[in-house]
């Protein structure tokens, strides 16, 4: 009764996935209203929404959260990581009763208006919500991949991976892999592993003064089993491992150019730190030989991170990685960058009566060196 239960959910999804139709003329509306970036220190409340035209209060409390985004310098990179949950055309609570397609609508506006250099989305399953994010972020100078993978390998897979990456550097080549294992309602979608590599000048920046690196730059995003076994888990974070590693190692052959380049993993993975860590200590170690938590390296040790569920959130599910060593060319350590901050991201409940999303997202702002 429970795998009837389970596809009967995901006949229903995609029933009404097809019945979402979005006007392709609002998608370049001229009209259309970009929000406003909240401005949120880092003492700020966590659950304290600004008003319009209002000055938040500066309640204290320990959880770290998102400054309001500035366009960073040239020789910064942030990068944010959110769970949209768009897979259903009328979202569940907290995210009722507003729809799918305007979700996304509101979603692009604000990864627009707080100026992100690196976005990796999850759950834009979607196909009308995905045309929306994709289009409104390329009008602005974004570049964009999605629609992975491009056809359903099975006529039990309903959606897809539900990953999109966006950059205002030039993505230069990229690779995804679906995952072999999956369990519960995971078996319905193709959840995968996706690595990019990034040009080094941001696509916003005029010639003359655009910020060039030596520095290779690698990121990778994943929305990794979200229940079944620790075996299931486990093989997903081996997986991740073994592909961004073959992807980063195949196209820098020098060690001089490994040890100056900057590899990041970032996404929903599914493993709540303070509950499993034996989980969370083998995703660090399958990563890569040696993998830094870059909230835990900005903030310390058990301070906060939280981002589920968004009204209330108590568990750390969203994370952002940097890998500073491979199994693969041991003693050679990564070192292109260095984090300056981390902290919760508000851009799904920032100017809005209604969460966008049941996830809070994670905002990283890295130098280059």
């Amino acid at each position: 009764m429970e795998i009837l239960r389970v596809i009967g959910f995901f006949l229903l999804a995609t029933l009404l996935s097809t019945l979402e139709t979005v006007n392709a003329s609002n998608l370049n509306d001229g009209t259309q209203q970009v929000l406003v970036a909240e401005t949120v220190s880092e003492q700020a409340s966590f659950g304290q929404q600004e008003q319009p035209q209002q000055v938040p209060t500066q309640q204290q409390q320990q959880v770290p959260t998102q400054q309001q985004q500035q366009p960073p310098t040239k020789h910064e990179l942030s990068i944010l990581t959110q769970n949209c949950k768009l897979l259903l055309v009328v979202g569940e609570w907290p995210v009722m009763p507003v729809s799918a397609s305007a979700r996304a609508r509101r979603i692009a506006d604000r990864l627009v208006a707080n100026a992100y250099d690196i976005i990796g989305l999850n759950e834009v399953f979607l196909k009308d919500s995905t045309a929306i994010v994709k289009s409104v972020l390329e009008s602005n100078g974004y570049n964009v991949i999605t629609n992975f993978p491009e056809s359903l390998p099975s006529v039990i897979k309903f959606v897809n991976s539900g990953l999109l990456l966006a950059s205002r550097r030039p993505i230069i080549a990229h690779h995804f892999e679906r995952y072999t294992q999956s369990s519960g309602m995971d078996v319905f979608a193709t959840k995968g592993i996706l690595v990019a590599e990034l040009g080094n000048t941001n696509s916003s920046e005029s010639t003359a003064t655009a910020k060039t690196t030596a520095s290779r730059i690698f990121v990778a995003i994943s929305h990794l089993q979200s229940e079944g076994s620790d075996d299931i888990m486990e093989s997903q974070f081996i997986h991740v491992g073994a592909v961004i590693q073959k992807f980063v190692l195949d196209r820098v052959q020098d060690d001089d150019e490994l040890r100056a380049s900057t590899v990041l993993v970032f996404g929903d993975m599914n493993v709540i730190e303070q509950n499993t860590p034996h989980l969370y200590e083998s995703l660090l170690k399958n990563l890569s030989k040696d993998t830094v938590d870059l909230y835990v390296r900005a903030n310390g040790e058990g301070n906060g991170g939280a981002t589920f569920p968004v009204d209330n959130p108590v568990e750390r599910l969203d994370y952002v990685f940097s890998l500073t060593e491979f199994e693969g060319r041991p003693g050679v350590k990564l070192g292109g960058s260095e984090v300056l901050s981390v902290a919760v991201d508000k851009l799904i409940v920032q100017d809005s009566d209604i969460a966008l999303s049941d996830h809070l997202g994670v905002v990283a702002n890295i130098a280059l060196l």
